[in-house]
């Protein structure tokens, strides 16, 4: 598959994926999503790839949605929906090691895709979000299990509730990212980490993965399934198309 909204590159045993639509703050399209799993799961076939590194740009890793496209296509909401979900199901069921790099927002859909990878770094400028309540939806994904193991449910619910954000340095002390680097050095640190990674036996940090997946109950689809649905009879009402109709002419 030829790419236009991510770029790949191969460093030693590294396979790095970078979001290719700085542009528009690496906003996911339908297509942005369908080349990243492709990207991904193509390293993690490879075997001269033992992990790989995910990044963005420096003002965002992921700000979201593309919503003008969605709104634009309301009426293939279902099928893209399915398509989102296929996407990220295959993204977690990465084996390799994938070692995050994030700077600037991180917002909905785009801190899904973060909270995928395995070990994340990010710079001071972080901020993670989830919006998705203003567009009348639900985060869909399988995030707001995983905040409420790491930040607990009055604070998962405040984010979803309330579209409050986390910055860097809470991020860091509720154990949502590894550390705080900075942005100067954030490519670099993960490269390494990545490099490090690479250079131990592939087989112990599979079975790492798959045993923390286990734990976390991530290689049963049915939260990122149920949500899913959801979401879906959310999106077949005339009340949210209206509204998504109605919040896209307000962007403009």
């Amino acid at each position: 598959m030829e790419y236009s909204f991510v770029k790949t590159e191969l460093r030693g045993k590294v396979g790095i994926v970078t979001l290719n639509r700085s542009d528009a703050l690496n906003i996911l399209n339908e297509q942005m999503l369908i080349e990243l799993a492709d990207a991904m799961e193509n390293f993690d076939h490879d075997d001269n790839v033992h992990a790989l590194v995910l990044q963005g740009s420096e003002k965002a890793f992921c700000a979201g949605l593309d919503v003008k496209e969605f709104s634009e296509r309301i009426n293939e909401f279902n099928r893209i929906l399915e398509t989102f979900k296929n996407c990220f199901i295959r993204i977690h069921k990465i084996k390799k090691p994938v070692i995050a790099a994030a700077s600037g927002y991180v917002l909905g859909i785009g801190a899904e895709l973060l909270l995928c990878a395995d070990v994340i770094l990010a710079s001071d400028s972080f901020r993670l979000a989830l919006p998705e309540i203003s567009l009348g939806m639900i985060p869909g994904l399988g995030i707001l299990n995983k905040l409420i193991r790491n930040i607990g449910k009055a604070k998962a619910m405040e984010m979803a509730l309330c579209e409050r954000a986390i910055m860097g340095d809470e991020a860091e002390k509720a154990g949502l990212i590894s550390r705080i680097v900075p942005l100067a050095d954030l490519f670099n640190e993960a490269l390494q980490a990545a490099h490090r990674s690479s250079e131990l036996p592939l087989f112990a940090a599979i079975a790492i993965k798959e045993s923390v997946a286990i734990e976390e109950n991530f290689e049963n689809t049915k939260g990122i399934e149920d949500v899913a649905m959801r979401n879906k009879v959310i999106i077949n009402t005339e009340e949210f198309r209206n509204y998504i109709r109605n919040f896209n002419k307000s962007q403009k």
